[in-house]
């Protein structure tokens, strides 16, 4: 018989701001294949928990991944203000 490993619980991930940044070029790309209006529905499908896609489970994964990351960051004071037109240059 065929075994596969799978995670069980939570698994704490250390991980750089660096990387995170990469991570949210994966979520830019994957709403960059979407028009707006069809970003809308996918976002009104997330929020009201209806049966969702292929395509919406992923966003909806990227999402919760990026919110709960952001969220210990800031818990753990990880997270600093600077100016929008730092990053432009």
């Amino acid at each position: 018989m065929n075994k596969i490993k799978m995670i069980e619980g939570v698994v704490e991930i250390p991980m750089a701001g660096g990387f995170y940044g990469n991570i949210q070029k994966v979520v830019n790309t994957l709403i960059s294949f979407k028009s707006e209006e069809e970003l809308k529905k996918c976002y009104e499908n997330i929020k009201e928990k209806k049966p969702l896609s292929d395509y919406e489970k992923a966003l909806e994964t990227m999402f919760i991944f990026c919110a709960t990351y952001e969220k210990l960051a800031e818990e753990q004071g990880k997270i600093k203000e600077v100016d929008a037109e730092e990053l432009a240059n």
